[in-house]
C-alpha cells in the first residue's frame, strides 16, 4: 500500500494512532438508517483500492467520500477538486462524538464529509449565528454553525466557482429544504447571502423563504414580485405590505442582507443600506412582531412553485440584527471575485410604503400568491 505522493504527508504522522492534539477538522458520517454521527475521528485516512494499487488518502485532503450505486465502490472528492474512485477497503471508522466514542463499520456508512473546524472563521462575527450554508459541500448543504439544521438537496447542481468557494446553481426546479425548528424562527434577525441571477425575469420567484407556500404570509423570505425585473424584496409576515426592496442585476454577483430589529426592516446591497420600513406587529399570542410558520426553510423556492433560477452562495442567518458595520464587514469578507460597483436603489429609508398587493401574474403563470 502506498500513500498519494501529491499529499507529501510524512508516513510517521500517518502511522500515529493517538494524535498529540486534535486535528483541524471533524467528520460528519451519514449512516444507512438515515442518522448522522458528528465528531473528531481517531482515523487519519481512508483506504481505497484503485485496481492496480491501494491508496491511503489522508482525511485532511478529503472534502467528501460517498459510496456509489456500484457495490463496494467509493468516490472521494478531494479538497483540490480532484476525485478518486475505487473499492473501499473496509476498516472501522472511530469517531469521538459528544456522547463518547463510536466505532462505525463501513458497511453501515453511506458518506463521510470532512469539515474544517475553522469553517466559520472568516465571518466577522459569530454571535447569534444560527445557520451558515457555505454551499461548498457538493451534494450536501451542511450547516457549519451547528450540528443541526442541515439541508436536504433536491435537483440542484453544485458548481466549483461560486462567490467564495463553490455555489449552488438553481435551474427553476431544484431546492434545499431545512426542517422547521424554533431556532429558525427568531423575532429579530439578520439574513444575508450572495446571489447571481441567471438572467432577467419579471415573474414571481422565491430565492429563499420560511413562510406559507402559495401565499407568502407569515415568516420571512426573499422574493421577486411579478412585473418587477429589477428588484427582489425581503419581507416579514406578508410579502405585499411588509417588505423592503433590493436592486439586482442579471449574471452579476450581489451581496444582499436584511436586518429586522423587531420593528423595522433594513435592506443592504453590497454592504450599504438601501431601503428601510417600519413593520407592524403580527399580533401573535405573545405580541411577537413576526408570526412564524412551522413550514421548512427552503432555499431556491418555497416548496410549491416559482423557484429561483441562478446561483446562491454563503447563506447566513443570525438571531439578532447586525449593525451597519457588521453587515459591511460581512460583505467585505465575502471572497475574491471582482465586483461591479454597488447598484443604486430607487427606494431609500423613509421611502413610500410598498403597495398592499402585487399585480396578478402575467398570462402563463400558473400560481400567484393571493392577497
Amino acid at each position: 500500500m502506498r500513500r498519494l505522493p501529491l499529499f507529501c504527508v510524512p508516513l510517521l504522522l500517518a502511522a500515529t494512532v493517538a494524535l498529540a492534539e486534535e486535528p483541524g477538522y471533524r467528520v460528519r458520517v451519514d449512516l444507512v438508517d438515515g442518522s448522522r454521527v458528528v465528531g473528531t475521528p481517531e482515523n487519519t485516512s481512508l483506504k481505497v483500492d484503485i485496481g492496480f494499487d491501494e491508496l491511503e488518502v489522508p482525511l485532511e485532503r478529503i472534502r467528501r467520500a460517498a459510496k456509489t450505486q456500484k457495490a463496494g465502490e467509493l468516490r472521494i472528492e478531494l479538497t483540490n477538486r480532484d476525485t478518486i474512485t475505487g473499492r473501499l477497503v473496509p476498516e472501522p471508522l472511530k469517531v469521538e462524538a459528544i456522547f463518547g466514542q463510536v466505532v462505525l463499520e463501513m458497511k453501515h456508512v453511506v458518506a463521510v464529509e470532512v469539515v474544517p473546524t475553522d469553517q466559520i472563521g472568516w465571518l466577522p462575527t459569530h454571535r447569534g449565528l444560527v445557520a451558515y450554508y457555505a454551499l461548498d459541500d457538493g451534494a450536501s448543504a451542511t450547516n457549519h454553525a451547528a450540528d443541526r439544521h442541515h439541508g436536504k438537496v433536491t435537483g440542484v447542481e453544485w458548481v466549483e466557482k461560486g462567490r467564495r468557494g463553490g455555489a449552488f446553481d438553481f435551474d427553476g426546479r431544484g431546492r434545499v429544504t431545512v426542517d422547521h425548528h424554533a431556532e429558525l424562527c427568531p423575532q429579530k434577525f439578520t439574513v444575508a447571502l450572495w446571489i447571481r441571477p441567471a438572467g432577467p425575469s419579471s415573474s414571481y420567484q422565491v430565492v429563499f423563504a420560511k413562510t406559507n407556500p402559495g401565499s407568502w404570509n407569515q415568516g420571512y423570505g426573499l422574493v421577486r414580485v411579478s412585473g418587477d425585473a429589477d428588484h427582489l424584496q425581503f419581507f416579514v409576515n406578508y410579502y405585499g405590505n411588509s417588505a423592503v426592496k433590493v436592486p439586482v442585476r442579471p449574471k452579476e454577483w450581489t451581496h444582499l442582507a436584511c436586518t429586522f430589529d423587531g420593528a423595522k426592516l433594513t435592506a443592504f446591497v453590497n454592504g450599504k443600506p438601501v431601503d428601510a420600513k417600519a413593520v407592524a406587529s403580527a399580533g401573535g399570542p405573545m405580541g411577537q412582531p413576526i408570526g412564524h410558520t412551522t413550514k421548512p426553510l427552503v432555499l431556491g423556492g418555497d416548496g410549491s412553485g416559482y423557484a429561483w433560477s441562478g446561483l446562491l452562495d454563503e447563506f447566513v442567518l443570525f438571531d439578532r440584527p447586525l449593525d451597519t458595520t457588521e453587515v459591511r464587514r460581512l460583505y467585505e469578507s465575502g471572497g475574491e471575485v471582482e465586483l461591479a460597483e454597488p447598484v443604486e436603489s430607487p427606494t431609500r429609508p423613509g421611502a413610500a410604503p410598498a403597495p398592499e398587493t402585487a399585480e396578478p401574474p402575467s398570462e402563463g403563470d400558473s400560481f400567484a400568491p393571493p392577497e
